[in-house]
């Protein structure tokens, strides 16, 4: 299946309008899953605007993603303010997978890009076409 650039830039302009409309009505669920989302089809916009995306890096991709929402559902689940406050690392429950369990996450994201990067950015023979081009000898 092939996926088209205008495609994933309508999925992108829908998310920001969702996420536009759930932070003026307070919806923090939609809100958050937008704010998880737009990084994802960003990535994946960037992905699919070239040739030659390998298959694992939209496995990881796609892994990002889920990992990244279900953290999130998860921190939700834990936040009830109506009950006694629950401390887990001197943090409330629900902030405590916001604070120790994001990050890594995004961490790992990055190192992803690095990985990543000779194969799916700049590979060799553009790298060369690059340097060749901009850099003087």
């Amino acid at each position: 299946m092939e996926v088209k650039n205008s495609t994933i830039a309508i999925a992108i302009a829908a998310v920001c309008v969702v996420v536009l409309l759930a932070a003026l009505a307070g919806q923090a669920g939609l809100l958050a899953l937008g704010a998880v989302t737009m990084p994802t089809l960003l990535a994946a916009f960037g992905l699919w605007s070239r040739d030659g995306t390998s298959v694992r890096t939209c496995i990881w991709l796609g892994a990002f993603w889920a990992a990244f929402l279900c953290l999130l559902a998860l921190g939700f689940y834990l936040h009830r303010p109506e009950e006694p406050l629950a401390l887990i690392g001197g943090f409330p429950a629900g902030t405590t997978i916001l604070v120790y369990g994001m990050p890594p996450l995004g961490i790992s994201f990055g190192l992803l890009y690095g990985v990543a990067f000779d194969d799916e950015v700049l590979p060799e023979d553009k790298q060369r076409e690059f340097l060749s081009r901009f850099v003087k000898q």
